[in-house]
């Protein structure tokens, strides 16, 4: 991480912010590509602190969502059937 003096803000690299978001290199290039505001300076991009909060408050989610293939489904009350001849 570095500082911007001018500024006083924190500029990650893509390795530094996919360890900050405790995700991989690949999905920080992702991010960036859906969304992730970044900065290119030359052929490196550089992500701002700021950025990443912004990133992070737009994507929180106020629940847990259960994934569906945990999910058991419902018991179904089967009544048994007299077949008479």
């Amino acid at each position: 991480m570095s500082v911007d003096r001018k500024l006083g803000t924190a500029m990650y690299t893509i390795k530094q912010a996919a360890s900050r978001l405790n995700v991989s290199v690949k999905t920080v290039y992702r991010l960036c590509q859906d969304g992730l505001e970044h900065y290119r300076l030359g052929g490196a991009i550089r992500i701002d602190e700021a950025q990443i909060q912004r990133y992070l408050e737009k994507n929180r989610r106020a629940e847990c969502i259960e994934p569906q293939f945990l999910r058991r489904p419902p018991r179904i009350q089967l009544r048994h059937l007299r077949l008479d001849p």
